[in-house]
């Protein structure tokens, strides 16, 4: 598992709640930050979707507040059906 910072950049910040991270497997977390040749990409309203999944409701204007800015460039999205799937033939457990 590797840890992924959702608003990254030059002198991230945590958050004391953990709000700015979600672990991923290593090959999710590639997804996000390029493009796997055979399932595509994992978009960052994805991994919004999947921090909402796992820790309840999201605060995206602390986010946002990260970057300095009061909303996200970017919406939450689900998370597309080729990594669901994969992680289905790999024995994850189901997301909701």
């Amino acid at each position: 598992m590797e840890i992924h910072h959702i608003v990254g950049g030059a002198g991230r910040k945590d958050l004391p709640s953990g709000g700015n991270f979600i672990l991923l497997c290593g090959r999710c977390h590639h997804a996000v930050h390029a493009r796997l040749p055979l399932l595509g990409e994992i978009p960052k309203g994805s991994v919004l979707w999947a921090k909402e999944e796992e820790d309840g409701e999201v605060d995206v204007t602390e986010l946002a507040n990260l970057r300095h800015r009061k909303e996200l460039a970017y919406d939450k999205r689900a998370i597309p059906d080729t990594f669901l799937a994969e992680r289905d033939r790999h024995g994850g457990d189901p997301w909701p």
